[in-house]
């Protein structure tokens, strides 16, 4: 399905496609969980600050995901990371601070 999954007024709002499989549930994972799905892709992250304007972006296997995720957290401007499996683009998930 079609999902805007950066819905900001800056350049970088953002859309694209989502695969939902059947019976899906909404999971939060916290303190370093890292999704199966994300663990063994290419990944693309990208740090958004508070208005919605790109700050940082790495490319990282989902084995590093965690680090990665760290990593780019410690800049004071990074408010949210946006997940992308890197060949094909798609937006895979949001990472919030907490």
């Amino acid at each position: 399905m079609h999902f805007m999954h950066h819905p900001v007024d800056s350049p970088y709002r953002a859309t694209g496609p989502v695969f939902v499989g059947e019976g899906a549930t909404r999971r939060v994972y916290r303190g370093g969980g890292v999704p199966p799905s994300l663990a063994k892709r290419s990944l693309s992250l990208r740090a958004y600050d508070a208005k919605g304007f790109l700050s940082a972006a790495t490319l990282c296997h989902g084995s590093d995901v965690s680090t990665e995720i760290d990593a780019l957290l410690e800049d004071e401007r990074t408010d949210s990371l946006h997940v992308h499996y890197s060949a094909p683009g798609c937006f895979a998930c949001l990472v919030e601070r907490q």
